[in-house]
């Protein structure tokens, strides 16, 4: 981490830390009003705290924000549905960085299923974060070994992003090449060699940013001989 960013992070989490005491204080008097605002606050504090390695604090903040807001969707799914995905998400993130798997993974599903959910009502909107979620929790499979289940989510994540990819291709891209070269690697570890470069390929020449590309390109100068 940069001093500059160290120094940015110290200043926010004061700021963070009163604005979340105030918002508290005006919750008790009209929840309905202020409680969206102590999950917000309680979001970007988590936030906060994982970039600063306060690992059990961010979980904490994490989890507060997590109930306040199902229990805000309880009255208000389309209001609120979003923002609960969105902090299960982070949850994931921060438990497979805790290596709290058993967390991570149950976190990264009922994501997707409240994305399934969201993008049933409108799925311009939430297929994108359908396909995003397959995508990491196939990769997290990958990482356990459990190919077959990898295999099912990442190629559910490849036909969504394909099929975004064909209405914006500048759009959508980079999104289809991290899945086809996220298949590929499934394939290459069930050691189907053709069919791994083949998606390789396929990554390398939708994606957009050079790093991307170049990250494709190792792959296939690496294994595809």
């Amino acid at each position: 981490m940069t001093l500059q960013k160290q120094q940015s992070f110290a200043l926010a989490q004061p700021v963070y830390q009163e604005a979340l005491r105030i918002y508290r204080q005006l919750a008790e008097q009209n929840p309905a009003a202020y409680l969206p605002y102590v999950a917000g606050t309680l979001h970007n504090l988590a936030t906060l705290y994982h970039a600063t390695q306060r690992l059990s604090d961010s979980v904490q903040a994490y989890r507060e924000a997590l109930t306040i807001r199902r229990q805000l969707a309880e009255q208000n799914p389309n209001a609120y549905l979003p923002d609960v995905a969105m902090t299960l998400t982070n949850l994931a993130l921060l438990y497979r960085h805790m290596q709290r798997l058993s967390d991570s993974v149950q976190a990264y599903h009922e994501a997707l299923t409240t994305y399934r959910q969201l993008a049933e009502q409108n799925p311009d909107a939430y297929l994108p974060d359908v396909a995003m979620t397959l995508t990491r929790l196939g990769l997290f499979y990958v990482a356990q070994g459990d190919v077959s289940r990898a295999h099912d989510l990442v190629s559910e994540a490849v036909r969504i992003r394909r099929n975004l990819w064909r209405k914006q291709s500048g759009a959508f891209g980079d999104a289809l090449a991290q899945s086809l070269g996220a298949e590929g690697l499934i394939f290459f570890r069930a050691k189907d060699t053709g069919a791994a470069c083949s998606r390789w390929q396929e990554a390398y020449q939708v994606a957009v940013s050079m790093t991307l590309k170049q990250s494709m390109q190792a792959w296939i100068s690496q294994q595809c001989k």
